[in-house]
């Protein structure tokens, strides 16, 4: 007998993002036209549209005043706590169960998202870092990653790698491995993984100028003349105890014939040959792809309130997690053993485009806008540039 053919619809993924973001905003007041149902729809529009809340709504012609809108979300949006709370219980609600069996490899990373204004209530709301985009004040976000055949599923997103484990373990996974960004390498966060005997892998960066005269020490030397294998490396930080790692080099051929490349790796309970965690640590870049499709769906905002930009650095998250579980549950190919993940039957930007469509069919769409002067006609065009 022929199997019959399935098919997901826009519809049916517009209610799973109503269903998932719903708990997020909370308790909505009962008012005539700006309900949750028209709120949560404008917010997936400006999501796939990747604008603001205002353009979004002058967009439809028959949507809420994004005024209204905004003055919605900053009355009845929780405390920051509270709404990273509600996030959190949302991700770990639409984990896919085989998720929480076996032990995981966990990639953490952070994003860094350029601010040009003030800190709105605590000086702490803002991260300084190196120049980028044209400022040295970011908001920024850490995220815990697990990957499994080909899924990327956002666990948890903080800025605290003590609260990031504590949450990632919170969800019912269990972490076999952390692989983390070279900004994460600093003597607290290596003494508080090795006091949780929690196993990490993550680059040694090499800091400070190469001495003009003299023979090179320390991490320089290493990466100049150690050979690949295993090595022990400490320092000892101003006012801190000391701090030992155990210290990975890898030494690989350069393409272009100039000699070899040394890798350097700050590892904890890892028990590999250095090929091996060179191989491992490579699959940590996958996260750059996610934070690539976050900015996809991400609302652009000029407001200084961090509930709302922590808000809409959710959704994008949320959506993309959405993404990943409707691939994993509905159109992944079943074999035995495992799911073969089908990518091209659903882009994340055709997602985003269903839920835009929705919007747009639901509050109509403006075609046109608002002009100083009459289009001259072609033929007028045309009769002035023979003249």
């Amino acid at each position: 007998m022929r199997r019959n053919q399935l098919t997901l619809s826009a519809s049916e993924v517009q209610r799973h993002f109503h269903a998932m973001l719903a708990p997020v905003l909370g308790p909505w007041p009962m008012v005539r036209t700006c309900t949750v149902e028209a709120v949560l729809t404008v917010l997936a529009y400006a999501a796939a549209r990747i604008t603001s809340l205002t353009d979004a709504c002058r967009r439809l012609a028959n949507a809420p005043d994004s005024d209204t809108v905004l003055g919605h979300l900053a009355r009845h949006l929780p405390m920051l706590k509270l709404l990273d709370r509600r996030v959190r219980e949302t991700l770990v609600a639409h984990l896919p169960r085989a998720i929480r069996r076996g032990r995981w490899i966990i990639a953490i990373d952070t994003t860094l998202i350029p601010y040009h204004g003030q800190p709105f209530a605590d000086p702490a709301e803002v991260y300084r870092g190196q120049a980028k985009s044209g400022t040295t004040h970011f908001h920024a976000y850490a995220t815990a990653y697990l990957v499994r055949a080909g899924c990327r599923f956002t666990l948890a997103m903080v800025m605290v790698v003590r609260e990031l484990r504590q949450r990632v373990v919170a969800t019912g996974v269990s972490p076999r491995l952390f692989l983390l960004d070279r900004g994460f390498a600093t003597a607290g966060v290596v003494r508080y993984l090795q006091t949780a005997r929690q196993a990490f892998i993550m680059p040694q960066a090499v800091h400070g100028k190469a001495p003009k005269n003299g023979p090179l020490t320390g991490l320089r030397a290493i990466r100049a003349n150690a050979k690949t294998g295993w090595a022990k490396y400490s320092w000892k930080p101003n006012g801190q105890r000391r701090v030992t790692v155990d210290l990975c080099v890898l030494r690989r051929r350069r393409t272009d014939r100039r000699g070899h490349r040394a890798f350097l790796y700050a590892c904890g309970r890892v028990r590999m040959n250095p090929a091996a965690v060179y191989r491992t640590y490579r699959r940590r870049f996958g996260v750059e792809t996610s934070y690539r499709q976050m900015n996809q769906a991400r609302i652009r905002t000029t407001t200084r309130r961090p509930t709302l930009r922590f808000l809409f650095v959710a959704i994008a998250v949320l959506l993309r997690n959405l993404w990943a579980w409707l691939h994993w549950t509905t159109l992944a190919a079943r074999r035995r053993g495992h799911r073969r993940i089908q990518l091209h039957l659903l882009r994340l930007r055709t997602l985003t485009l269903w839920l835009a469509h929705l919007a747009e069919q639901l509050f109509q769409y403006f075609d046109h806008t608002r002009a100083e002067t009459q289009l001259p006609s072609p033929l007028e065009s045309n009769h002035t540039k023979g003249r």
